[in-house]
């Protein structure tokens, strides 16, 4: 945290009246490192909105993948989130470079825009697998963006309640994240984030068709209320 925020921190703690977190972790945080009265932090479990982001026709995710030269039929690994340290997405390339050399038909998916894409680049042709990884940019079609992936990853050093992981829920891919602050309690529990019914989860325009059911997720009484969201963040 830059020094002047903490200084900010300190000047405004006795004008605080209230405090927001979207989970115990941000709770902790804004109390023990951004000096705001414990009493006065109120936790409100973050969420998504699941009908925005529930899953796509078939052809629409298959339209998403033509367009980004995408195999139909290839496993595609993907995640969405602006390019920043914090993201962690160099680790999401450093796991490519294991992967790709034993699944060479896979894809790797990079949606989202920032000052590490230069950077990103660089890596993914050091590690020699940018002829399998695509920098989508920034996007806001991030339902069909989903709708074409089979595996969604978030690769972040820490985050507080992600939105994107409840998004790729709702949109029933396979989610695989970091373990990190409340995404990964909210994962390994699911007691604080939405969940998908077993036998839908994971379909992909490899496997779906246009007639297959859809189920809508779930999310348990700790969910919080609806945060609007179409674009990369």
């Amino acid at each position: 945290m830059p020094a002047y925020q903490g200084l900010a921190d300190r000047l405004l703690r006795g004008r605080t009246d209230a405090a927001i977190a979207v989970s115990q972790s941000t709770r902790d945080f804004l109390v023990k490192e951004r000096f705001v009265p414990a009493e006065r932090v109120r936790v409100i479990w973050n969420g998504a909105p699941l009908d925005e982001f529930a899953p796509v026709p078939r052809e629409r995710a298959l339209k998403v993948r033509r367009a980004l030269a995408l195999p139909e039929d290839a496993l595609v690994v993907g995640t969405i989130g602006r390019l920043n340290a914090q993201k962690g997405h160099r680790f999401l390339l450093d796991a490519a470079a294991l992967l790709l050399p034993r699944r060479p038909e896979a894809r790797v998916l990079v949606a989202g825009d920032g000052d590490l894409m230069g950077d990103l680049r660089r890596q993914a042709t050091d590690l020699g697998v940018a002829d399998r990884v695509v920098f989508a940019g920034h996007r806001t079609d991030v339902p069909d963006l989903l709708g074409a992936l089979d595996v969604f990853c978030i690769a972040s050093l820490y985050e507080g309640t992600p939105l994107a992981l409840f998004e790729a829920m709702a949109a029933e891919r396979r989610s695989s994240p970091r373990r990190s602050t409340a995404a990964g309690r909210s994962w390994r529990t699911g007691s604080r984030a939405s969940s998908c019914p077993r036998e839908t989860r994971g379909r992909s325009p490899r496997h779906s068709s246009a007639s297959s059911p859809t189920r809508p997720c779930e999310t348990d009484s700790a969910g919080a209320p609806s945060k609007p969201r179409g674009a990369t963040t």
